[in-house]
């Protein structure tokens, strides 16, 4: 016999089986488990198992090159390790007692003053960004010691174009390391990213003025302020990401990119002598000839024969080098034009 409904009673129907699906939901596959910690705060000593290990404020965490889990407890001034396989944690520095003490000796030994980041360079040491002693540590893995890298331990700005360790630094918040090992500091009360050359350890200004103002959308490195710069994170492939603080804003930074000509010119090498621009094209078999020799020195070279043009123009890439990041080094950019 066919049933028949009546408009109310279809639209009923309808309704019920939008509130009740025919077909029940499938549970989730995914789960959230507490790795370590028990959600009291307290004090992690050598040895305890994670799930019942007590932190105060851990940040900042870090894979390390052994596949373990490091991170920083913020409020009991250590930096850990966690073994994912025995479930163990371990205390690599700090002594629970907030202070700053302990350069040249053991990493364990030595007291921190709330941790706030850390990241590892290519060789497996670690960098640590100490807030309120405004320093920057470094951990030598292989001795297990600790020292000072960036900072004097006294607040304030100033060391730019000498030693890191001489220098200051206000509330350092974050840091990151690109490919070459070089070390970008968040240097939030100073409105600035610093950066220390791996090879010389002599820290600069990157990025920043020290000026607390507004940053555009877009702009040069050059001369851009910088709203309280708080974190940074640097790609594999060399794209640099920068949280503002003030600024509520989120940046992407090409540091591979020279801030000079808008910003469009493409880092090749970064070198401190013109000569080494001509290993390089030697290298890659580039014929080259000096153009001039001020502020700027342009190179030309020619994949074709005959760059001079004297049987019409040719085409090949043209290679200029000029200053970079306020002539500290400079910046080689390589792109196709016409030479005449």
């Amino acid at each position: 016999m066919k049933a028949e409904y009546t408009r109310r009673e279809f639209l009923g129907f309808t309704a019920a089986a939008i509130v009740t699906p025919l077909f029940p939901p499938q549970a989730s596959r995914t789960r959230i488990a507490t790795l370590a910690g028990t959600g009291v705060q307290g004090l992690a000593v050598n040895g305890d198992l994670a799930d019942h290990a007590t932190l105060n404020n851990p940040f900042g965490v870090v894979i390390g090159p052994d596949g373990s889990l490091h991170w920083v407890d913020y409020g009991s001034h250590l930096l850990l390790r966690l073994d994912l396989r025995s479930k163990k944690i371990s205390v690599i520095a700090g002594t629970g007692t907030k202070g700053y003490s302990g350069d040249g000796g053991p990493a364990s030994a030595a007291q921190l003053n709330t941790p706030h980041e850390l990241r590892f360079d290519s060789k497996g040491n670690i960098y640590i960004a100490e807030r309120d002693s405004h320093v920057v540590r470094f951990i030598d893995m292989k001795a297990k010691t600790i020292s000072t890298l960036a900072g004097n331990g006294t607040p304030g700005f100033s060391g730019d174009g000498g030693p890191a360790n001489k220098s200051q630094l206000a509330r350092p918040h974050s840091i990151a390391l690109d490919r070459a090992d070089n070390v970008y500091i968040c240097d939030i009360m100073n409105h600035r990213v610093r950066k220390i050359d791996a090879k010389t350890e002599v820290i600069t200004t990157f990025a920043g003025t020290g000026e607390l103002a507004d940053t555009p959308a877009e702009a040069s490195l050059d001369g851009t302020p910088l709203s309280g710069p708080r974190s940074i994170d640097i790609t594999p492939d060399g794209q640099m990401y920068l949280v503002l603080r003030e600024g509520n804003r989120v940046f992407a930074i090409d540091v591979e990119h020279c801030p000079y000509g808008g910003g469009d010119l493409k880092i090749i090498a970064a070198i401190e002598e013109p000569a080494v621009i001509a290993r390089i094209l030697t290298h890659l078999d580039l014929p080259i000839r000096r153009r001039s020799a001020h502020r700027r020195v342009r190179w030309l070279c020619s994949g074709r024969p005959d760059p001079q043009g004297k049987n019409g123009s040719a085409t090949g890439p043209t290679i200029r080098l000029g200053p970079h990041s306020h002539k500290q080094s400079n910046c080689v950019e390589i792109k196709q034009r016409r030479v005449r």
